[in-house]
This record gives C-alpha cells, structure tokens and sequence, in this order.
C-alpha cells in the first residue's frame, strides 16, 4: 500500500514523472543527482492557503515561517512574498532573513543561547519579539537593550511536556507570571507575549487547541495579579502534513534493527492547517469572551506545513545487488548527508522514469556513503529496479537540506521549478544559507 502520485497533483507523462512543468529526468539530466527540487507554486499554494484562513478567522494574527525547517534563500523569500515574517534561533537565520527583504519588524527570535552581541544587533534594528526560555536571560537582554537604548518587546517561552515529552525548553507555566513581573522592573525590557511551541507533528487542531488553553490560562493570571493584558499568543509550529508520519518508538526500533516495511499514513484522516486555524481562531475568541478579556494577537512559526510537501529529492539508482536473499539498491543520495529525516519518518517515492511501473519487489534503498547507517529504506516496495533508474523521494522540504553536510561528498544542488522552467538556486557544496544570484535552467 502506498500513497497515489496524484496526491501531490504531479504530472506523468508517457511514464515520466513532471513537476512544475518540468520533467524530472530531464532535470536530472540537467543538474546531475542527488538533486532538491523545489516547486513554487505549491509552495505559494500552501503560504497563501494559511495567510487566507489566518485574514479570515483571526484579523490580525501574524506567521513567521520557522527558517530551520528549510534554509534554503528561495523558500523563505518565496514565504515573505506570500505575507510571512521569520522565526529565527540565530544569528545567521536572521541575516538571511533581512537578506531575502524581510524588515526586523517581522522577525522573532527564539534562540536558546542569546549573545549579547547578536541581540544589540537585532534590538537596535528593531526586531519584533525576542522570547526569553530563562530566568537569566533578563537581566542580559535589558543590558543589551540599554546599550543601544532601544525599549524592547519580550515574549515569555512556556515549557510545555506536549509533544517532546522531557524537554529544557521555556518556563514552567506556574512560574510565569512571576517572570512577567519581574520583566515589568526591568527599565528597557516590556513583556508582551507568551510563546509555546512542540514539535508534535500534529495532524489536527487538539494540539494547537491544547497549547491555546495553556497561554490563555496563564494571560488570565497575568491580568489578575499586574492589571495588564497580554497582547500577543504564539502556538509555535509543529503542525505536519498530510503524506508524511512519524514512526511510533516501537515501529522505529522494528524499521532500524530488522527492517519492517512501515505503513503510510492516511490523508483523508488529515486535517488541514487552514481547517485547524479556524477551528482554534473560534475557541480562543469564545475563551476571551467568556472571561472578559480582549482576544490577544495571535502568532503561530509553520514551517513543515507549507513546505514539507513543496519539495523532493531526485537520486540515481546506481547499482542493484543481492545479500543474503536481500534486494539491494545503491543510490547517489546519502541518508547521513541530506535525508536524515528518513530515519524516523515514512515518506513516498516513486520511480520517475517509469512511473506506469507495478511494485513487485521490496529493496533495501542504501546511500554512497560507505557508512551501515547509510540506508534511506529498510523496506521499500517498487517497481522492479534498473541501473539508471530515478528515485523521486517525496516530501523533503522539511529538515531534509537544513540537517544536510557535506560528509565525503558535497550538499547537493536545489533548483527551484515553476511553469516549466527551472533555475539553480543552489550549486553542489554551497552553503544554503547564502544568496545566490540565479542562473537560467532548462525544463
């Protein structure tokens, strides 16, 4: 069982599979493998999708797209175009936010460690929120407000055990309103806003409903005890997509240590992120009204649910061999280099040079690079396979090139697709995080 190639609205033609008008072979061809390929109007789709339920339900509220999901330059201008700001955990994420066009005003920094250098960067070019994860962090972000004179806005990050369980992140939610007090003695420091975040990879609103109740609990307290609203909520991303779903710890230890074929998740169970900020922009509304207080602003960091689906990874079938009654395909691509995700993570592939193919023999799909870790599938049904043979590993737009190295070999290429043309956004070995002008590719 699989899941169809026209879930993702994919083109095939006499076999051959297109993307953005472009053929995939020909790309290949083209740029050589392993190859990122990035279709636009997907990506676009899926920005606007959001920016329309968010307009709609909840005036106001804002989205930042989490630039560690996927550091590619064109993804993140292409997400700003489409009205989002940036979250950022770095210094470096947030050069490359203000380098695609993004103002300071629409960017929030999230970051666990906070250099005083980099934070009177940000303060004096006036960067919207900065979140504090710690006690400490107060007294070192109001010296570097002070020095560069600048009041600045502050969010409190709540630690919350949903979706990672045991984890060092944020505040508990009992000590802060405390926290926001004594954020208010501070003299260039105001505290604005509370921020949860877990990487649940939910698939309906119970997650996101869940983290709202907890903010909301903690703004009534807040009022309560200093008389003062809190103008901003931020439930953080962590929201997935439809074709891809995390393996169960019992699944992960089977699909690592004996090689147990994973069953794909179900799309039609899949509640869309537009649905789910409708559904909670109504709780949150219905909360503030029956307890007298204003709806805060709120904010939410996506970055797996607008571009998880927008991009794949082309690789080359290089050899095929036989272990022990095991089929063996030896591809280009390398999962220790740019596909950890797959580790923990079912994800479709079709053979794209011969997609009218019927799956009848299930691979072990392995990397180049001469390590045992290196397989991208324990257990993998495909059309019988031949050298030459094209991989389409779909949905990668989340993690994937942000996790990439370059181990033995150089990071991939990216090309971005649209209309039927392509172009180079990223050469083999070049660092993602750096701008590049474009260069004029075939479809």
């Amino acid at each position: 069982m699989s899941i169809p190639w026209s879930h993702w609205d994919l083109e095939v033609i006499d076999g051959h599979m297109y993307v953005g008008g472009c053929s995939l072979e020909r790309l290949a061809t083209t740029y050589g493998t392993p190859l990122f390929v990035l279709d636009e109007h997907r990506l676009r789709n899926n920005c606007r999708a959001l920016e329309d339920s968010l307009t709609r339900h909840y005036p106001g509220a804002g989205s930042f797209f989490s630039v560690k999901t996927n550091l590619d330059a064109d993804v993140l201008r292409i997400a700003s175009e489409e009205g989002m700001g940036a979250e950022v955990i770095s210094q470096q994420e947030y050069e490359l936010a203000r380098a695609v066009g993004i103002p300071a005003g629409r960017v929030l920094f999230n970051g666990m460690v906070q250099p005083v250098d980099s934070m009177r960067r940000l303060f004096a070019d006036g960067v919207l929120m900065v979140h504090v994860d710690a006690e400490t962090d107060v007294s070192r972000l109001n010296s570097a407000a002070a020095e560069v004179e600048r009041r600045v806005d502050v969010g409190i990050r709540v630690h919350t055990k949903r979706g990672w369980g045991s984890n060092p992140f944020g505040i508990p939610p009992e000590r802060c309103v405390d926290m926001f007090e004594r954020i208010l003695e501070t003299e260039f420091l105001t505290p604005v806003g509370l921020l949860v975040h877990s990487s649940a990879r939910a698939t309906g609103p119970e997650d996101y409903s869940a983290k709202a109740r907890l903010l909301l609990d903690i703004c009534v307290r807040v009022k309560e005890r200093t008389g003062r609203a809190v103008r901003f909520i931020d439930i953080g991303g962590g929201y997935g997509t439809a074709s891809v779903r995390a393996f169960g710890r019992v699944e992960h230890l089977a699909n690592l240590l004996i090689g147990v074929k994973s069953r794909p998740p179900d799309p039609g169970r899949f509640v869309p992120l537009r649905d789910t900020v409708r559904i909670i922009s109504s709780q949150i509304v219905d909360f503030c009204t029956a307890r007298g207080l204003e709806p805060p602003i709120l904010h939410l960091e996506p970055g797996t649910a607008v571009v998880e689906d927008a991009q794949l990874l082309i690789t080359t079938v290089h050899k095929l061999k036989q272990i022990g009654g095991q089929q063996i395909a030896v591809v280009d691509a390398s999962r220790v280099g740019m596909a950890q995700p797959l580790r923990g993570e079912y994800h479709e592939v079709f053979v794209a040079n011969r997609m009218d193919g019927s799956p009848r023999r299930v691979y072990r799909v392995v990397g180049r690079s001469c390590s045992t870790h290196d397989w991208l599938f324990s257990r993998k049904r495909l059309p019988k396979l031949r050298p030459g043979d094209l991989l389409a590993i779909m949905d990668v737009g989340a993690y994937f090139n942000s996790t990439s190295n370059s181990f033995s070999f150089p990071s991939p290429p990216a090309v971005v697709v649209k209309d039927g043309a392509a172009r180079l956004a990223r050469a083999a070995g070049e660092p993602w995080w750096t701008e590049r002008p474009s260069i004029p590719g075939s479809g």
